[in-house]
């Protein structure tokens, strides 16, 4: 088997208990060459000259696609198992509300280091600007270590029923896009952001071919809410005082119009 190799100077073989390929179905006793950082062979068996890595599994680095930093010292869970989402929802905004950006700041970077410990190499972040630790910024690669790079790509996170509200928060995420050039925008979910709104973020990313990202379809409340204006998001958007009249329903099949808006995004 070892008389098949071809290998220079920077490669290394490792044996393991599990290969997970992810292309393919999982490899019971395998092995792994690698180049780098880069995955240039995979087999079944034993190597015997290879380093044995013993009872693990080798898969490749992890991408976590739609990540909140800035809630990284959230120790507890917000809320309580089995609670309706609207109801959790407002939980978040309350606990939330007073968050100190100082304390914002060093929980992305607490947030940012266990990502990179726990093996990650690509995240999408959710981000509230200003944010200082985005690292989309550029592209921005964080040191070599046992777990190789990450990169960050953020999202600009745009929210706000009423004009004033997301006015503001579209001119942060202008302001955002314009420092950074990998960067997207997040018009936060149905429920808070308006249909006005929407459309802004959709035309000003396809005019300069950026991503988008969107909580969409997460519950059935949400869908009340969109075809009727009525149920549980209805009482918690009263509760929070972000109510406006005239924003919901948005029409008889809300859902399919959401998505053919959004398939106007470079990409979604």
């Amino acid at each position: 088997m070892e008389g098949n190799f071809i290998m220079s100077n920077d490669d290394r073989v490792l044996n393991a208990r599990w290969i997970i390929p992810i292309s393919s179905e999982p490899i019971h006793g395998g092995w792994i060459r690698t180049n780098g950082y880069r995955i240039v062979e995979i087999g079944r068996g034993r190597i015997p000259s290879a380093e044995n890595l013993g009872d693990v599994a080798i898969l490749p680095q992890l991408v976590n696609s739609h990540t909140h930093l800035e809630f990284s010292d959230c120790h507890c869970p917000i809320g309580k198992p089995g609670m309706p989402l609207a109801r959790w929802i407002g939980e978040v905004v309350s606990t939330r509300a007073n968050a100190a950006e100082s304390s914002r700041d060093r929980a992305i970077e607490s947030g940012l280091e266990e990502l990179k410990l726990a093996g990650t190499c690509l995240a999408a972040e959710i981000a509230t600007p200003p944010s200082n630790n985005d690292s989309s910024h550029k592209s921005r690669r964080y040191p070599e270590s046992s777990a190789g790079h990450m990169s960050l790509v953020t999202f600009a996170e745009v929210l706000g029923l009423s004009d004033e509200r997301a006015d503001e928060r579209f001119e942060a995420a202008m302001q955002h896009c314009s420092a950074y050039q990998s960067a997207g925008i997040s018009p936060h979910a149905p429920y808070s952001t308006s249909w006005k709104t929407l459309g802004r973020s959709v035309d000003f990313l396809r005019d300069s071919v950026r991503p988008l990202a969107m909580h969409v379809a997460e519950s059935p409340a949400e869908r009340e809410l969109l075809r009727s204006g009525t149920g549980p998001f209805a009482e918690i958007l009263r509760d929070l005082g972000v109510w406006r009249d005239g924003l919901f329903p948005w029409g008889s099949d809300p859902l399919s119009e959401l998505i053919d808006r959004l398939a106007r995004a470079p990409s979604a």
